[in-house]
């Protein structure tokens, strides 16, 4: 996904691949709760992506080239208003992927737990075994998603446009 630069961000996205699979999969053990059921995980892993990406960008790119590509498309003088709209409109969406990789991840695993603790409250034994072996499946696309995501804004922060 991020291109010949991929093999360089091997070391987070496969730390975090596996960090989340195994945090989201520890909830399914009696007793136990999943690290990723608590927002304050979620939002921790979210901002290290967060910072990470902008990081990489500036350092691939350089500052000014970097924040350039937040004005938009075009940097003529007579769409200055345009572009300081485009610069707004680009820090809120990538301050909102924060929240959304956050509470993407906090939700399903959140839920999934709560689902089972109910269904074994109801029917001990039988009613959560098949799932739980849902949840095995979404714990793994939990991890995945967020994987990607991750991949995604990495490679947007330290893609060079050429025109």
């Amino acid at each position: 996904m991020i291109g010949p630069k991929g093999k360089k961000y091997l070391g987070l996205v496969g730390t975090l691949a596996l960090y989340i699979a195994l945090a989201n999969l520890v909830g399914l053990l009696p007793t136990l709760s999943s690290p990723t059921a608590s927002p304050n995980t979620t939002l921790a892993l979210s901002l290290t992506v967060f910072f990470y990406y902008h990081w990489e960008g500036l350092r691939s790119q350089g500052v000014l080239k970097y924040l350039r590509h937040f004005a938009g498309p075009h940097l003529e003088w007579y769409m200055a208003p345009l572009n300081a709209l485009f610069f707004v409109i680009e820090i809120l969406s990538h301050t909102s992927r924060i929240m959304s990789l956050a509470v993407r991840l906090f939700g399903n695993i959140f839920g999934e737990d709560m689902v089972i603790i109910i269904l074994f409250m109801l029917l001990p034994y039988f009613a959560p075994i098949p799932i739980m072996g849902l949840a095995i499946i979404t714990s793994l696309v939990q991890s995945f998603i967020f994987v990607a995501l991750t991949m995604v804004y990495l490679a947007g922060a330290v893609a060079v446009e050429e025109h």
